[in-house]
């Protein structure tokens, strides 16, 4: 896993990040994010010139409009706010790409689905249900949520069928920064299964790993462009430990304020098995429609290379 943080950490100290400060006149009382992009405009106001600071030598003219004041009548005019940003529902699912923030302080957010699914290996067929892919997200501040993820299994094939629990996956979601010109907006998530599944599925041992997800407005309102890189530990088929590292590219499409469409693509690869696991590359595609700001409904469908087909469809609600 060492790599793997070491990978992440450049990421982030490449738009270089630092913590926000007081002064910043964008805060609000408490941070939204974990940290936020030094950018040349944070450098101007950390300089402290006389315009920032309110004084112009003009008779004090420029710092009368930035009051509102109109010197002809003296009298005192407020600038109209800013019209807020509307507060709805963002979603992982359903995508493999997660949302790049977090549900926010006080919300509570249940994301569920199923995924029919089918595998080709050694010239065997096996189909397989995923439900109901329970992930539950609790906002405790306004930049971190804690997590827990819970699912179902079913695989069929002509040798065997098994059912039942998947380990349970836990862990919290820190978003870092928000977009600020060409930089992204960006979150880690620290999880890690918990050996509770049904003896068909579970593994012996906690499986930890990270996951780096930023995203881009490519097209503001229209088009945005979303990434993951993964690493987390995972067992092969001789219960030997791997790295099981995944890159993921999504381009976001807004069709209408509640219709929404995706496509993707995704990678995964073992670092280190010796049986039973090997590269695989998917394409998928997809819909979200948010019925109300707080639910939204989702369908999706793809392919993995040599892999087989999947399709699926969800439904999640914010509180």
């Amino acid at each position: 896993m060492s790599r793997v943080c070491g990978v992440m950490l450049v990421c982030l100290s490449a738009g270089c990040v630092q913590l926000p400060h007081e002064n910043d006149q964008q805060n609000t009382d408490r941070p939204k994010t974990l940290l936020r992009w030094a950018t040349t405009d944070d450098k101007d106001k950390d300089n402290g010139d006389d315009k920032n600071n309110g004084k112009d030598k003009n008779n004090g003219k420029d710092q009368d409009k930035k009051n509102g004041k109109d010197k002809k009548n003296g009298e005192g005019k407020d600038n109209p706010p800013e019209e807020p940003q509307p507060d709805e529902i963002v979603t992982d699912r359903p995508t493999f790409t997660p949302a790049s923030r977090t549900v926010g302080l006080g919300h509570v957010q249940l994301e569920t689905g199923y995924t029919f699914s089918t595998a080709r290996d050694a010239g065997i067929n096996t189909y397989s249900h995923s439900f109901p892919e329970a992930s539950l997200r609790v906002g405790i501040l306004d930049w971190m949520e804690l997590r827990v993820a819970q699912n179902f299994l079913s695989t069929i094939s002509p040798t065997r069928t098994d059912s039942g629990a998947a380990d349970m996956l836990v862990g919290t979601k820190l978003w870092l920064t928000e977009k600020d010109r060409s930089l992204p907006e960006s979150s880690l998530i620290v999880q890690t299964t918990v050996p509770s599944g049904s003896e068909a599925f579970k593994n012996r041992k906690l499986l930890p790993g990270l996951v780096l997800v930023y995203s881009w407005d490519l097209i503001p309102d229209l088009v945005t462009l979303s990434g993951s890189s993964q690493g987390n530990a995972a067992v092969d088929g001789v219960q030997h430990s791997y790295l099981q590292l995944a890159q993921s590219l999504v381009v976001g499409y807004t069709l209408t304020p509640k219709l929404g469409a995706f496509t993707e693509c995704y990678a995964l690869f073992p670092d280190g098995a010796i049986a039973g696991a090997f590269p695989q590359y998917f394409f998928d595609g997809g819909f979200t429609y948010k019925v109300t700001g707080n639910i939204q409904l989702d369908l999706r469908a793809g392919a993995g290379v040599n892999q087989g087909v999947l399709a699926g469809a969800g439904f999640s609600y914010r509180y």
